[in-house]
């Protein structure tokens, strides 16, 4: 049975991210929770889908409609609440790591890794520029952020290890992990197909690229990284 496990990431290192791979801006709202089901509607540059996940003996079962972008815009004025965040995926070593970027209904960072069984999940290392877990924290939940909004501000430690593990996996150079993570099977953080061509996306849900590179990004977070280790004295 496939399973995933969330980390916080810090903000500084999410937007070193997000300026060297881009982002896809998602929007997902939810509907009012029943016992044992949860839907919620998806939009994205490429459409919208329905998304309805229910208890099974053996863990969740989620079931995925496409629907037109129309649609899916028209169900979401129905939700009980929403959330709205950049999606950022980038391989480490051998796993797939998914970023989520928040700024509605807040700001929020959060890393996911998705593996095919408890086993992986249990066996995976998370690398240095990993924040702290909060997998069983209901508060992170994206379901939980659309309704009750984002939790209270978390510190999460920076250091220059963690930040130069963070550009060895930008450069692909992170070492292979010991579990592989895959998005795929009933998490909500399952792999897309790919985007259409440029330009043909809709504007409002369009991909956010960035032409910086990750040298001229690399001396500017080191220098921000540097005072924040190092703040000077009066």
């Amino acid at each position: 049975m496939s399973t995933s496990r969330h980390f916080l990431l810090a903000q500084s290192l999410a937007r070193l991210i997000q300026k060297e791979r881009g982002g896809e801006r998602i929007c997902e709202g939810y509907f009012s929770s029943h016992s044992g089901r949860t839907a919620y509607v998806e939009l994205d540059g490429r459409g919208g889908r329905l998304i309805l996940i229910t208890d099974g003996t053996d863990g969740p079962i989620e079931d995925r409609a496409e629907v037109p972008l129309a649609h899916a815009a028209a169900l979401l004025d129905v939700t009980a609440a929403a959330v709205e965040y950049f999606r950022i995926e980038i391989v480490s070593g051998a796993c797939q790591i998914q970023i989520k970027r928040m700024f509605n209904p807040g700001p929020l960072d959060l890393i996911a890794v998705a593996f095919e069984d408890v086993e992986e999940a249990h066996a995976f290392e998370p690398p240095l520029w990993f924040g702290p877990e909060v997998t069983s924290v209901p508060n992170y939940w994206t379901q939980t952020v659309a309704l009750t909004g984002v939790p209270n501000p978390v510190e999460v430690p920076l250091s220059d290890a963690a930040l130069m593990s963070l550009l060895d996996a930008l450069e692909n150079r992170a070492p292979a992990a010991k579990s592989p993570g895959r998005f795929s099977g009933i998490t909500k953080v399952a792999s897309r197909p790919p985007a259409h061509p440029p330009g043909t996306e809709p504007a409002l849900f369009a991909p956010v690229r960035h032409e910086t590179t990750i040298k001229d990004v690399e001396e500017s977070l080191i220098r921000e990284l540097a005072r924040s280790l190092h703040p000077q004295r009066p």
